[in-house]
């Protein structure tokens, strides 16, 4: 249910194709975060996170940083081709990822997308949570 509400919340924002992305660095100034378990823990803020983003056609990595503890890096290994959402002019691209910084690895949804005035955001999913990193800038 939770993924379908994710699928649902992507169709309606605007288009981002894949030849759009760009590998490369990346910078956030703002993340959003969903607790599924405990709303009590969900918040927004206005902080720098430094991103990196590595696409293959069958894979790839992407490594998310918050400069307040540079040496715990977030990292998701992405083990399948991007698949493109798409509802008329509508696109998001979701690809399947497992997380490499936790003892316990966790299957992970991370979709790309754009939102209003065509700001590049990623978001990252799994059972228990989801977070968004809003407003990608290159570096």
């Amino acid at each position: 249910m939770r993924l379908l509400q994710f699928f649902i919340l992507v169709l309606t924002i605007n288009s981002l194709t894949s030849q759009e992305l760009k590998n490369g660095e990346y910078i956030s100034h703002r993340t959003s975060y969903q607790d599924f378990l405990n709303n009590e823990n969900n918040f927004v803020e206005d902080t720098r996170f430094n991103l990196s983003i590595q696409l293959r056609d069958n894979g790839g990595i992407i490594i998310i940083q918050d400069p307040r503890i540079p040496e715990k890096l977030l990292i998701y290994k992405i083990y399948a081709e991007g698949k493109e959402v798409s509802k008329g002019n509508i696109k998001a691209v979701f690809y399947h990822a497992y997380t490499e910084h936790l003892e316990i690895s966790l299957k992970t949804y991370i979709g790309l997308y754009r939102s209003k005035g065509d700001v590049l955001n990623l978001m990252v999913s799994d059972s228990l949570s989801s977070q968004v990193f809003h407003n990608l800038k290159p570096k």
